[in-house]
């Protein structure tokens, strides 16, 4: 169900990306999961996974990405979000919400 909030072309149906969208209506800017994903890839090279995914139906509002990277061994869950964050700051400042799942590759 379309909340009728028209931002870049896109019909938003995340409730909480109401305020988000109406500034984008001004903004040339709409992240997109691929954009984030080639951003992660580009800097973390070890990655060995990425996945983002759009939670707002386009909206570029509201993201879940899940990371697996041997870059994150040995670091606290706040400092592996950190990494992801400086990484992706640009971007960053045009999402409303953003859920980080990052994880160490699974050891044989």
């Amino acid at each position: 169900k379309s909340l009728g909030v028209f931002a870049k072309e896109v019909y938003c149906s995340f409730p909480l990306c109401l305020v988000k969208c109406t500034n984008m209506a001004d903004s040339p800017r709409v992240v997109s999961a691929e954009e984030l994903e080639a951003k992660i890839k580009e800097g973390m090279p070890n990655v060995q996974f990425v996945k983002a995914v759009d939670e707002s139906d386009g909206c570029g509002a509201k993201f879940e990405i899940e990371i697996i990277s041997p870059d994150f061994a040995g670091k606290p869950l706040l400092a592996q979000h950190r990494m992801i964050h400086k990484i992706i700051a640009e971007e960053r400042e045009f999402i409303h919400a953003l859920s980080l799942k990052t994880k160490v590759p699974a050891s044989d």
